[in-house]
């Protein structure tokens, strides 16, 4: 068993969702039976241990895996191994999921990465309270466009393409911000800079005649 920490002190955090309750937390430290993971980016003797009661709890996968009476392989071996699904994108979850606290990379583009990975993983796991951590993520991810438009790059684009149902359905929220950052930041920026006027106004001088013109 290893301990590990979400993208080690590289990180930045949103601030603590202060409704969570304390027994969450509690969950994610019972000393009870535990039920190991190995990752993509581990070695292959390296295994996290949770709770598992934690993991039924969280994860509707898990609850389907650890039932009684499943027969399930990775059940009997106490330990599933996921191919695709790295430490550090899991790590975001379980943390989340046991303070509220989202922890993301500094580097924006990387921010990005690990906030479209974490919805993508929590879909997969069938994350009990999905609805509520998009909104988290969208909230987070709207901010860091804003400040860095251009940390939206064509592998996140492609990343939501290939995730297609999931953007469009579930996920639909975290794809109208991205469309919105991906807009030519030359044409935002005329937008921002132009001038507003009342469409009275614009009409009014539209339907005014020209000094020094006659009418038919």
């Amino acid at each position: 068993m290893i301990d590990f920490q979400p993208f080690g002190r590289d990180c930045k955090s949103t601030r603590p969702d202060l409704t969570v309750a304390v027994d969450s937390f509690r969950l994610w430290h019972d000393p009870g039976k535990k039920f190991g993971i190995c990752f993509a980016d581990g070695l292959d003797d390296d295994v996290f241990d949770f709770p598992e009661a934690a993991l039924v709890t969280s994860f509707d996968y898990f609850k389907i895996m650890l039932r009684p009476g499943s027969e399930w392989s990775e059940c009997q071996a106490s330990c599933v191994y996921f191919k695709e699904l790295s430490s550090d994108i899991f790590g975001v979850l379980v943390t989340w999921l046991q303070s509220g606290l989202l922890r993301m990379p500094q580097d924006p583009v990387e921010t990005i990465t690990a906030s479209l990975c974490t919805i993508s993983t929590a879909d997969y796991l069938q994350m009990v309270n999905l609805d509520k951590y998009i909104e988290t993520v969208k909230s987070f991810l709207a901010k860091t466009l804003r400040a860095n438009r251009r940390a939206l790059d064509k592998s996140h684009l492609s990343f939501m393409r290939d995730k297609d149902v999931l953007f469009r359905t579930k996920a639909r929220s975290i794809a109208v911000v991205a469309a919105k950052a991906a807009v030519k930041r030359f044409l935002t920026c005329h937008l921002n800079q132009a001038e507003t006027r009342p469409l009275r106004e614009i009409r009014g001088r539209t339907g005014r005649k020209r000094s020094g013109t006659t009418s038919d």
